[in-house]
């Protein structure tokens, strides 16, 4: 049984570099790493703004999904699609990303990557959010708009330090909620809050990380 809940401690989050590297070599993004990690915008794991989703299957990582609150130090996507999001920001709504979701080959079948979308929808509602943002290779532009009822907002053709180009797809938080069928649970619930409230004291520890943390 998958198991998908927030990176609580160091070796956790070291597995979660572990897997993004394995799959996005695989796909042909980056060049293998000596270390066999990928920190993709490391920075970003250390803001209470972020929270790290894993999939656990038994005590193996075989996926993971990242989102971190809009906030001093803007999104990820930003890097690649500044204007654009500032746009969006200047909207007025709250605002989230969701990024890095890689799964590992042994369980694509699974439909995991819906599975983890689906969780992080579960916290934004809890959160009240409203918008979040996702960049995406132009292969799944097509499937987030029908499954998630996003929108294209921007275009690159190169995602800096990732051999691909890029789509920029914004959508709803309670529409995706409603469409991929999500249910709040006591512990997504008392997640959501914790992240929450680790944004508002600025700890500057990964989302619900545990006090002793150490970055790897």
């Amino acid at each position: 049984m998958i198991d998908i809940r927030p990176v609580r401690t160091a070796r956790d989050l070291d597995r979660v570099h572990r897997l993004v590297h394995d799959v996005y070599v695989d796909a042909g993004y980056f060049d293998p790493q000596p270390d066999g990690r990928l920190r993709v915008y490391g920075a970003f794991d250390r803001l209470p703004e972020t929270l790290v989703l894993a999939a656990f299957d038994a005590d193996a990582v075989v996926g993971t999904l990242s989102i971190t609150l809009d906030g001093p130090h803007g999104l990820s996507c930003d890097h690649d699609f500044s204007l654009a999001c500032q746009t969006i920001r200047a909207e007025g709504g709250s605002l989230m990303a969701v990024w890095r979701n890689a799964t590992a080959a042994s369980h694509r079948a699974s439909r995991l990557d819906l599975a983890l979308i689906r969780t992080g929808s579960v916290l934004g509602v809890g959160l009240g959010i409203e918008t979040f943002v996702s960049t995406v290779e132009p292969s799944l532009e097509r499937a987030y708009t029908k499954l998630f009822g996003m929108a294209t907002v921007a275009r690159t053709e190169g995602v800096a330090g990732v051999r691909s180009a890029g789509v920029l797809m914004r959508g709803s938080v309670p529409g995706t909620f409603a469409r991929v069928g999500a249910e709040r649970t006591a512990a997504l619930d008392a997640a959501a809050r914790g992240w929450r409230r680790r944004v508002d004291e600025g700890g500057g520890r990964v989302g619900a990380l545990t006090a002793d943390f150490t970055p790897a």
